[in-house]
């Protein structure tokens, strides 16, 4: 079960456990990178990494193989505007923006279903995966996560849609919370303590007058005038995002 894993360089400790456990199927498309992504999530400590992978696993059996075509729902939904990428850092990690409140909208026009909304957000994920990353140079994206108008009686959707962007262990290099007012500042790190100790590292909430701050890793002609860049925006549902 563990031959393909080249994991005895790195963490011989993590394969010793999935040996312990003859139980554990590893899916054709995992591979060395997903196992070590665990690691580094549960920032070294190898018997969380373990529970760590097997919860993404049993997530990775049940959502893929995924196909999306033309007119599907979650199709629609990206091209709504709700979730999609827009530049890149100094680094040339690709950057993820999502609308909490566009998002939240859209489902509740009965229109689309949570499902619907995790399918898009996976196939967008898995798109940025496929074709925007180069291995061993580019391997991890940036999310802004734009609170406009969003209330804290919303705040379990936004749980629900940041618990699949985080799916993709160790991808998430840094994670910008935007336009958040600050009674809802402690309410979203509330919420945030479920993903544990290493998401919480890499996330920042910035108010307004903080815009500036995310700058020090993307260029502002990488980014939109309203998250206080140079570039234009883009307005949810008004634009042809997906091809």
């Amino acid at each position: 079960m563990c031959t393909r894993y080249a994991l005895d360089i790195t963490q011989p400790e993590l394969k010793e456990i999935i040996d312990e456990h003859s139980d554990v199927r590893i899916p054709s498309g995992w591979d060395d990178g997903m196992s070590l992504g665990c690691v580094y999530s549960a920032l070294g400590d190898i018997e969380f990494a373990y529970e760590i992978m097997v919860d993404y696993i049993n997530w990775f059996e049940s959502t893929f193989p995924m196909i999306i075509a033309p007119k599907d729902k979650s199709w629609e939904l990206l091209n709504n505007g709700f979730l999609y990428i827009y530049g890149r850092d100094h680094h040339f990690r690709p950057i993820i923006v999502c609308s909490i409140k566009t998002c939240i909208s859209l489902t509740k026009q009965n229109l689309y279903s949570f499902e619907d909304i995790n399918n898009s957000i996976v196939y967008l994920l898995k798109f940025i995966l496929k074709y925007l990353f180069i291995p061993g140079q580019i391997e991890n994206w940036i999310i802004f996560v734009d609170f406009k108008d969003v209330g804290l009686s919303e705040m379990a959707e936004f749980k629900k849609i940041l618990g699949t962007l985080n799916k993709f262990r160790g991808r998430v290099y840094r994670n910008f919370i935007v336009n958040i007012s600050g009674f809802l500042k402690i309410a979203v790190k509330t919420a945030l303590k479920v993903f544990g100790s290493s998401s919480s590292k890499k996330l920042k909430i910035l108010g307004s007058d903080e815009l500036h701050k995310i700058q020090e890793i993307i260029s502002p002609d990488n980014i939109q005038q309203k998250y206080g860049g140079t570039s234009p925006n883009i307005v949810p549902g008004g634009n042809n995002l997906f091809p």
